[in-house]
This record gives C-alpha cells, sequence and structure tokens, in this order.
C-alpha cells in the first residue's frame, strides 16, 4: 500500500492539488489555472496530469508511493464508470470518463466525485460535522449546492444528483424568472442572488449604507449586505429577512425527509457564523416541526481538497 494521497479540487476557474499522508496531513499545494479556451477535452485532461506528476517531484515521491488519487469535480458523478454527466464550466469534460482519461498518463487508482459530495465528505472527516452519521451539508455560493450524508456515506442517487437542493422550488409564484428558473431555491437565496438584490437596492438608494460600505453600488456583494445590516441599514436587513426565511424553509424540507443530525451550512456565507445561524434558527422553529442541530462549515474551500483526499484514505482508515 501506498503511503501518500493525491487531492484535487477542480473549479471552474482553478485546480488545486495537495500530496497528503493517510492521516489527512497535508504535505505539499499546487494550483494550476483552469484552460477555459481548450478546443478539447484532453488539453485540460494532461494540464490536470501535469499538476499532479509536478507535485509528485516537488515531493520527491514516485507513483508507486501513492495509495490513490481523489478528486473532485464540478460535475454530477457516475460513480461505477467515473463519467462526467454534466460539466458546463471546463470545455468538453461533460461524458468525458476522467479516472481513465487520467491513468494513461498516472497508473495510481483514481476516485473520482462531485465538488459538493466532496466537501460534505470533507466537513464529515475533518470540520464541522465530525461524529454525525447523517446531516446534510448546503454549499451557499453563486449557486446552492448539498449533499447528503446518510448511514455514514453520501448518497448519489439513481441519476448521481441526490442532494441538489438549489432546485428545491421555494418560490413558484416570483414575478421575475430567468429562463428556465421556476423558482428554485438558488434563484433566490444563493450568493448571486443575494449581490443582485444588494445591487438594486444600493442603486435605488445611492447614498445608503450598502453604498457607502461597498463603495459603489457594482461592489456590493452578500459581505456588504451582513455588514450593512450589522449597521441598521434597513435596505440589507430586508434582503437577509426574505433569504433566511428561504433557509428556513430549506432547512425544515430537509428535516421532514432525511430527519439528519445536523444541516451544515458551507461556502462563503458559512463565514458569518451565528449572524446567518441564529435568525434561521428562530425562523424554522416558526413552523413548529423539529429541526436538526445547525453549524456553519468550519474548512471554508479546504472542505473539497479534505474530502477528495478522503475518498482514498477512506479505504485504509
Amino acid at each position: 500500500m501506498g503511503k501518500y494521497i493525491v487531492g484535487v479540487d477542480v473549479g471552474g476557474h482553478n485546480i488545486r492539488s495537495v500530496i497528503s499522508d493517510l492521516e489527512g496531513k497535508i504535505l505539499t499545494r499546487r494550483s494550476a489555472r483552469i484552460n477555459r479556451d481548450a478546443s478539447d477535452a484532453e488539453a485540460n485532461v494532461t494540464l490536470l496530469a501535469e499538476e499532479i506528476i509536478s507535485s509528485l517531484e516537488d515531493f520527491g515521491i514516485s507513483e508507486s508511493s501513492l495509495a490513490g488519487i481523489g478528486v473532485g469535480v464540478p460535475s454530477p458523478v457516475d460513480p461505477e464508470s467515473g463519467t462526467l454527466i454534466a460539466s458546463p464550466n471546463i470545455p468538453y469534460w461533460t461524458g468525458l470518463r476522467l479516472g481513465t482519461a487520467l491513468q494513461k498518463y498516472i497508473s495510481a487508482p483514481v476516485e473520482i466525485e462531485n465538488d459538493v459530495n466532496i466537501a460534505t465528505l470533507g466537513e464529515y472527516w475533518k470540520g464541522s460535522a465530525r461524529g454525525c452519521k447523517n446531516f446534510f451539508f448546503i454549499g451557499i455560493g453563486t449557486g446552492i449546492g448539498g449533499g447528503a450524508f446518510i448511514n455514514g456515506t453520501v448518497h448519489t442517487g439513481k441519476h448521481f444528483c441526490a442532494g441538489e437542493i438549489g432546485y428545491l422550488v421555494l418560490a413558484p409564484n416570483q414575478k421575475e424568472r430567468r429562463v428556465g428558473d421556476l423558482g428554485w431555491f438558488e434563484s433566490v437565496a444563493s450568493g448571486l442572488a443575494l449581490d443582485q438584490e444588494g445591487k438594486r437596492a444600493a442603486y435605488m438608494n445611492p447614498t445608503g449604507k450598502l453604498t457607502a460600505i461597498a463603495g459603489s453600488p457594482d461592489k456590493v456583494n452578500a459581505v456588504t449586505i451582513f455588514e450593512a445590516a450589522r449597521q441598521g441599514d434597513s435596505d440589507a436587513a430586508a434582503i437577509l429577512e426574505q433569504a433566511f426565511e428561504y433557509y428556513a424553509m430549506a432547512v425544515i424540507n430537509i428535516s421532514a425527509l432525511l430527519d439528519p443530525d445536523a444541516i451544515i451550512f458551507g461556502g462563503g456565507i458559512a463565514a458569518q457564523g451565528e449572524a446567518l445561524l441564529a435568525p434561521i434558527r428562530k425562523k424554522a422553529a416558526a413552523y413548529e416541526l423539529w429541526a436538526p442541530d445547525l453549524r456553519c462549515a468550519e474548512l471554508g474551500e479546504e472542505a473539497q481538497i479534505y474530502g477528495a483526499v478522503y475518498l482514498i484514505a477512506s479505504k485504509y482508515l
């Protein structure tokens, strides 16, 4: 058995890779930019392979020292074949058997998984979900994703899309809809949705705290909104009040369906801590149904890295 693991987080813009020991101690790191102008799938496969090989060379070890390579990708993944079901952020990777493609360059075993699912695993192994046998991870960023950890494993479902709560229909009667939007959770409460609402409010009130804190309406984002609300800004408070209601609705829906030990809020918004969780708890309680422990993720972007490592380490721990 090899002594080391390569963990890789492939994002829409960057590849981050680490070498770890079997216990998850990070020993070395690299990063590279995704080639978004690639003319075929192989260009970024080659880039990924080169990053992994360079990591091994930097650390001075051979492929024979590897227990395996864990890779998180922005796509649902068929775990049997390693096929990426839908990967619009990386040119030509939809339908790619990434593990097979990588093994043309590197002989070590390769495990591929969806990026939110590996963040879920990362929080289970090294983060705020340690000790939970059943929990749900909500990743709030540009969109909203989720991971369902049930009886000690991530549940992926028939189409490998289980946990995609960004598509929960929470606002079916909203008047303004993007093309294809049926009132989805992520269209009303994602980081992008908060940014858009904040910018709209700042343009309507250019002398308000939102504009003052951000510097201009165009620079308003979720962080600005939380800060303005802390300073008593009514526009920011109204935006968050609406978002908290949607988060509470999601909590109650998840609780009714899965009855988990905990729900973990991840993504950049998790940095808000109790400023995020306290109002969600209050609103969830108003539904007079059971709700699990609500926690913020501890690992940030490191959740994907630790989750990628855990794809391999779990086989040996």
